[in-house]
């Protein structure tokens, strides 16, 4: 990391380590931009991480759901799950295969015919 150098975009909110566009924060290597233009780092944030965002988002009451013996009842027909059938012994795993591999090899089924008497 030492010997990587990083471009910083102040105007675009990116760097090329791409820490910045993740997080909506500023990466170290912008902050280091930021202080030596003089700068204030609170510009640099992304709106939505804003103190004034975070009060406009919970500035509406929130109401909590009521207790589940609160509900009212439903005269309906209850659904069950479905019933899944476990099968017995190891369960069987295809191989991923690999990009450059063809498909699995079809295994053939053979039968007897064998005349009606």
């Amino acid at each position: 990391d030492e010997d990587r150098h990083y471009m910083a975009d102040l105007e675009k909110f990116e760097c090329d380590c791409g820490a910045w566009q993740i997080s909506g924060l500023s990466c170290k290597h912008a902050m280091a931009c930021i202080s030596r233009n003089s700068l204030e780092p609170i510009d640099f944030v992304d709106e939505s991480l804003k103190k004034d965002a975070y009060l406009r988002t919970y500035s509406e009451t929130i109401c909590p759901i009521p207790d589940q013996c609160n509900w009212p009842s439903v005269d309906k027909h209850v659904l069950l799950p479905l019933v899944k059938h476990v099968k017995i012994g190891k369960p069987k795993h295809n191989r991923k295969r690999e990009r450059n591999e063809g498909p699995a090899r079809k295994k053939k089924v053979h039968f007897d015919m064998q005349p009606v008497q």
